[in-house]
C-alpha cells in the first residue's frame, strides 16, 4: 500500500511540475449537476464546464463521454495494491489540457490547465 501511494504521489507531483497545472480532487459525496446547462444537457468537449462535471469514481468511459474523445495514455502501472492509469486530453491552440488519474478503473484525481 505504501509503495502504491508513493507512486501516485510522485506521478501527481510530476504532472503539476510539468505544466503549472491546477489540481482538483473531488469529494465523492459532493457530486452534483450544478455545471449542466438549464436543459440538463452539455456538449462534449474540452471546457471548464465539462471538467467540472467529471466526478470522483467515474469510469474512463464516462469521462470520454463528457470530453467527447479518447484520452492519450500517459502511464499505466499495475501491482498487487491496484492499477493506476493516467490519460491526457489536449488542445494545441490555445494550449489547454486535462489530465486524469484512474485508480482501479475509477477517476481519483483530475487536473486542468488553462480551461475556460
Amino acid at each position: 500500500m505504501k509503495n502504491s501511494n508513493t507512486l501516485l504521489l510522485v506521478l501527481v507531483i510530476s504532472l503539476l511540475v510539468l505544466g503549472g497545472v491546477s489540481c482538483s480532487r473531488l469529494n465523492a459525496s459532493k457530486q452534483d449537476s450544478s455545471t449542466e446547462t438549464s436543459d440538463g444537457d452539455s456538449k462534449p468537449g474540452l471546457t471548464l464546464e465539462n471538467f467540472n462535471r467529471i466526478k470522483t469514481g467515474m469510469s474512463y468511459k464516462e469521462v470520454v463521454e463528457i470530453l467527447g474523445s479518447e484520452g492519450e495514455s500517459i502511464m499505466s502501472v499495475g501491482g498487487s495494491q491496484g492499477d493506476i492509469a493516467s490519460y491526457k486530453w489536449e488542445r494545441k491552440s490555445p494550449s489547454q489540457s486535462v489530465t486524469i488519474i484512474f485508480t482501479d478503473g475509477k477517476m481519483s484525481t483530475k487536473m486542468q490547465m488553462r480551461l475556460k
